[in-house]
């Protein structure tokens, strides 16, 4: 009887010891949630140029030859006949949103006078030739449907030549009469000059090849493959502007940017071209959204490599490390440790993955012993929370991205530096800075989410 007493007493106290030396925490649930932010809205400078040589061009190949005439001598009682030829080229300027332009002409004028004089009436046609500088101001104004509102108006002349009629002794002035006609004239070649320059000047076209361009894969880089990728979402202009003889349609696209490494860029349906804005927005900084990747195996390769069979004391009392696992849990980084000696079973740590500018890692935040493992230990081996492992496994767990970061930057400096162009279109500009938006965990990878900002320009090239 006392041997079954003493057996009922002896089995509970191993089951205690037992219970000292072997800790069995719940696992933290392994999980890899998905919650990216939205990528940021980009922007795209957008440059169309309009040289005053290209307008001349223009001009001058749709006013050729004799301009206009007025070939009734009583047309509006002004016993006039008139004709005007272009005599040389016109020559346009710029200036803000507005071309300056002079046309020399070459006038025709043929005219009735009479004279009387000793009781006689004397009349008489005389033709007379006549030079004239016309001058006028075209102002261009895009509109929300991508025409051009074009408004040109008379900007005066200069007589080169005057017209005038010397009979004997008399000089017969016809100026003022010439100037009233010249008035109408130059009217009638305004509203001309209107009709042409609407006609002429697609920039919508320009705008739709450049909007549809964009919308294509680029590849920025051959190995790997990276591909800049355009989701476009508005067009906006600014008012036009001059400089240097050339004006600038200055224009904005927006949308989302992507790089897209070592993958085929996913298929995205074409945007047709939109409505034109004058809201320009404020902020039109560049942003290019792309991810780098780190392997968990790799990390965790290393961390078994400089901690297996490494001992952790306290004061008489030690445990041995055997394995170390990584996983993702609810957004943090989970590390499962294995370990022998003094006591036996395995330690659970976690914290939050964040992104070290100073080195250009991934490191752990407010990393700690798992909550359930933390009250595990209170109870049964407080003194491994003395030890140095915590510490020891933070700064191993450091995923290292410094060689990705560099190498963005140069793919982007290369690219942007070598004025790449496709289609008739130039694209430049510079990447200043990276940051890390977003850090998630997957089963194999740890993957940063990456914004490159600067200022990316597109500037229209000139058709060969």
């Amino acid at each position: 009887m006392k041997d079954h007493l003493l057996w009922l007493l002896v089995i509970p106290l191993a089951i205690v010891v037992s219970s000292c030396r072997t800790l069995a925490p719940e696992k933290p649930i392994e999980s890899y949630p998905i919650a990216r932010q939205q990528p940021r809205p980009s922007f795209i400078q957008v440059n169309i140029p309009l040289d005053a040589e290209v307008i001349q061009q223009i001009i001058n190949r749709n006013f050729q030859g004799l301009l206009w005439a007025d070939t009734l001598p009583n047309n509006d009682d002004d016993n006039f006949m008139m004709k005007i030829w272009k005599k040389d080229d016109i020559q346009l300027t710029f200036e803000g949103n507005t071309i300056y332009w002079e046309a020399p002409l070459r006038v025709w004028l043929k005219t009735e006078f009479n004279i009387q004089k000793f009781g006689f009436n004397i009349s008489d046609f005389r033709e007379v030739d006549a030079e004239i500088l016309l001058k006028f101001a075209t102002q261009l104004e895009l509109q929300p449907d991508w025409t051009i509102l074009t408004q040109t108006q008379s900007n005066g002349y200069t007589w080169l030549k005057p017209p005038t009629i010397k009979i004997g002794s008399f000089d017969f002035g016809i100026t003022r009469l010439a100037n009233i006609i010249m008035q109408v004239g130059q009217q009638r070649l305004s509203s001309s000059v209107d009709t042409v320059l609407m006609k002429e000047l697609k920039i919508k076209t320009y705008a739709s090849n450049l909007w549809n361009t964009l919308q294509r894969p680029l590849k920025i880089y051959a190995n790997p493959e990276i591909w800049l990728q355009v989701k476009p979402s508005g067009f906006y202009a600014l008012p036009l502007y001059a400089q240097n003889n050339k004006m600038d349609y200055r224009l904005g696209i927006s949308g989302i940017l992507t790089a897209i490494i070592d993958e085929n860029p996913p298929h995205q349906d074409s945007v047709s071209l939109p409505a034109l804005r004058f809201d320009f927005p404020l902020n039109n900084e560049s942003i290019v959204h792309t991810r780098i990747e780190a392997s968990m195996k790799t990390t965790e390769d290393l961390a078994n490599q400089m901690l297996i069979g490494q001992k952790f004391k306290f004061g008489q009392k030690e445990f041995i490390v055997r394995s170390i696992k990584l996983y993702g849990s609810e957004g943090k980084l989970a590390v499962e440790t294995q370990i022998s000696g003094e006591i036996n079973g395995k330690l659970y740590f976690t914290g939050y993955p964040y992104y070290d500018t100073t080195t250009q890692s991934i490191r752990l935040r407010d990393f700690q012993f798992d909550l359930k493992t933390d009250n595990l230990l209170k109870n049964i081996a407080s003194w491994v929370k003395r030890t140095n492992i915590e510490n020891s496994l933070n700064k191993l767990l450091v995923f290292d991205l410094s060689k990705q970061m560099v190498f963005l930057q140069d793919v982007f400096d290369s690219f942007l530096d070598k004025l790449s162009g496709m289609n008739h279109i130039e694209i430049n500009g510079k990447i200043h800075s990276f940051n890390i938006d977003d850090i998630q965990i997957s089963p194999e990878i740890i993957t940063a989410y990456v914004t490159a900002k600067g200022e990316i320009g597109v500037r229209l090239l000139p058709s060969s």
